[in-house]
């Protein structure tokens, strides 16, 4: 449920940055408007402590606004960190194949040319990472490192499994 909300957000600044009939000015002012209307009862109705909106145009970052509590009463601000866990699949996705279709990597070249984790770099399992099995879940890694007292291990050779996600 909690992620519907930065779901409305998103859709909220996608809207609005895709509409051409507005003055950019005023327009920025509607939508500020109509959040700061609608999110704190978006904030109640999904049980939702705080969130935050970041508004790009022209791909540059225009305003945010935040709204809510970070803690109880203390007010969430624009350096309130938020634990975005899976919301950052699809993006890294995204980035990953945009990167393969302009010819800047390929899916099945080895990670570890760009990054090691440092827990695995003594496991020669990790030269066998390639974004392909990153990205479907076919890294030989648990889901969360806490599975693995904090200290990211293989489970199974990378490749020859799909981790069950739950």
């Amino acid at each position: 449920m909690r992620s519907w909300l930065a779901l409305i957000c998103t859709t909220l600044m996608v809207s609005a940055s895709f509409a051409q009939d507005a003055p950019k000015v005023s327009q920025k002012s509607q939508l500020e408007q109509e959040l700061d209307r609608s999110v704190g009862q978006w904030l109640k109705k999904f049980d939702v402590p705080s969130g935050g909106v970041a508004y790009i145009e022209n791909g540059k970052l225009a305003w945010t606004a935040v709204y809510g509590d970070q803690s109880p009463g203390v007010p969430a601000t624009e350096k309130t960190l938020y634990n975005v866990a899976s919301l950052t699949k699809p993006i890294s996705a995204e980035l990953i194949l945009r990167l393969v279709s302009a010819g800047k990597m390929s899916l099945d070249e080895p990670i570890s040319a760009y990054w090691i984790d440092p827990d695995v770099k003594d496991n020669p399992w990790h030269k066998l990472l390639t974004a392909r099995l990153c990205l479907s879940h076919q890294t030989g890694f648990p889901n969360w490192r806490v599975q693995t007292n904090n200290v990211l291990t293989f489970q199974w050779e990378p490749g020859t499994r799909n981790r069950v996600l739950r």
